[in-house]
């Protein structure tokens, strides 16, 4: 898949979480083709990150992971509720080479 179709891929996904599901565009990052959503649904707030880029290692996806959770962590003050979800969605040709699984736990980034 080329860059291109992936980011068509990821603003199809983008349009559909807002016009469907009443997610809000929190970020459009232009320069990494990065957006993240949001919803608050009661106490929670659900974020959606999405980032069309492949990783080769798990230690790159990690770094990636890593940084988005201190993100949070400083924005915490912003978003108005306590219970907040973070989901990255990759979208790439494939997956790291070495063992990335590990890192789908929720507190992999600490």
């Amino acid at each position: 898949m080329s860059a291109e179709n992936e980011k068509y891929l990821m603003y199809k996904l983008v349009r559909q979480l807002v016009s469907e599901y009443f997610f809000q565009v929190l970020l459009i990052d232009e320069e990494t083709d990065e957006v993240w959503l949001e919803k608050r649904i009661g106490k929670r707030t659900q974020i959606v990150r999405f980032l069309p880029r492949e990783f080769h290692w798990k230690n790159h996806m990690k770094q990636d992971i890593t940084k988005v959770f201190h993100a949070i962590r400083a924005a915490r003050k912003l978003l108005a509720n306590k219970q907040i979800e973070v989901h990255n969605v990759y979208i790439a040709d494939e997956k790291p080479l070495d063992d990335w699984e590990i890192l789908k736990k929720t507190d992999a980034a600490e």
